[in-house]
């Protein structure tokens, strides 16, 4: 199993866009550490339809989470302060 990653946003400004960008961006960078994705490395074809759709189950999650939070719902989210970004099981 892929252990999670845990991101802390609570040095970026999420009311501003540039904060917001900074915190896709770990968010996406946080996914490839999660799925295992391997930039500039040869993967056999199995080995990539593995890794893209555990990128896209795990930024559908991501997303959704990231929604909450640029909503302004982060009250509703149980770790404050977090986000956890973790392939699917």
């Amino acid at each position: 199993a892929r252990h999670p990653v845990i991101l802390r946003y609570q040095a970026l400004n999420l009311w501003s866009a540039n904060g917001r960008e900074r915190l896709t961006t770990r968010v996406k960078s946080a996914v490839q550490k999660v799925c295992g994705t391997r930039l500039n490395y040869r993967q056999s074809l199995r080995e990539r339809a593995i890794a893209i759709r555990c990128e896209d189950s795990a930024m559908a999650d991501a997303d959704v989470k990231l929604a909450g939070l640029f909503n302004g719902e982060s009250a509703r989210l149980a770790d404050r302060g977090r986000i956890v970004v973790a392939a699917a099981p």
